[in-house]
């Protein structure tokens, strides 16, 4: 943008008054008060819905249109409360998915587990709930946790599979990073040209899938999406994975794709900045 010509011989671009300065200054202020105010009120509770159409090989004609929407990371625990996640379990009824998948990190401590469980028990799909649990669950105890899911009806989905419609299977691993995983076992009885779609907490479960042949949709949590993303910096070190850079969104390796959600809750610190809590919404499509 041109500065006009004052006539003077200078032409500085720098505000030529004081009231300008002044402006320029409230101005500057208020947009750096602005982003700790959003990060610490603003987007942790302010969940974002991302659709995606997913052409998936081997889902048969009747499947076609199938939608599948999965919650992460919730954290129900000193950072995030049980409003936060009944806030996200209202929007995802509104969606009322065909399914819907819940891949790990639930609750701190385990002790809680029957107050989060009785609130991810309203979730409501067509063909049922399905979680596999995270890193967290393993640390705190997964027994109870997964012993509360399942008394409202959700499915656990630790190594093993299902049949979700003829042609279409769900399969779950276990935790990557507590070496709980058996990709082999979660595997067992899928037939050759089924369409997959693998659950797992850690984005690690791609380049397994990957080394294995396995041909899958994987969907993945565990980073939060970075939860703090600083302008031109990305976090491409995150705990637990090996120095990989899966930090959100679509990953592809061998015959795989991979999203990796950034989740509900928080951990650590309770602040989100250029990163919003994500319910994610698969539309499967044939090819």
């Amino acid at each position: 943008m041109s500065v006009p010509d004052t006539g003077d011989g200078h032409d500085s671009g720098a505000p030529r008054s004081p009231a300008r300065r002044r402006f320029f200054a409230a101005a500057m202020a208020a947009a750096m008060a602005a982003v700790p105010a959003d990060a610490l009120w603003l987007e942790p509770i302010w969940p974002q819905v991302t659709l995606h159409t997913v052409p998936l090989p081997g889902l048969p004609s009747s499947c076609d249109g199938l939608t599948l929407l999965q919650l992460s990371d919730f954290h129900l625990g000193p950072t995030v409360s049980e409003e936060e996640i009944a806030r996200a379990v209202r929007l995802a009824n509104r969606i009322q998915p065909d399914v819907v998948v819940l891949t790990g990190d639930y609750v701190h401590p385990p002790a809680r587990a029957g107050a989060l469980a009785a609130i991810l028990g309203r979730l409501r799909s067509r063909l049922g709930v399905f979680a596999v649990p995270g890193n967290h669950d393993h640390w705190e105890g997964v027994a109870p946790i997964l012993r509360a899911l399942r008394g409202v009806g959700i499915r656990e989905m630790t190594n093993t599979n299902v049949l979700l419609a003829p042609g279409l299977r769900l399969a779950g691993i276990d935790d990557i990073w507590c070496e709980k995983d058996d990709l082999a076992r979660a595997h067992r009885g899928c037939r050759a040209g089924e369409a997959l779609v693998l659950l797992s907490h850690s984005p690690l479960a791609l380049p397994l899938a990957a080394r294995a042949g396995v041909a899958a949709l994987c969907l993945a949590g565990h980073t939060h999406g970075g939860q703090i993303r600083m302008p031109f910096v990305r976090p491409t070190w995150i705990p637990g994975l090996r120095g990989r850079p899966y930090v959100a969104g679509w990953y592809a390796e061998g015959r795989s794709r991979m999203y990796v959600n950034r989740g509900i809750g928080t951990i650590g610190l309770r602040l989100r900045f250029r990163c919003r809590p994500e319910i994610a919404l698969f539309t499967l499509r044939s090819l």
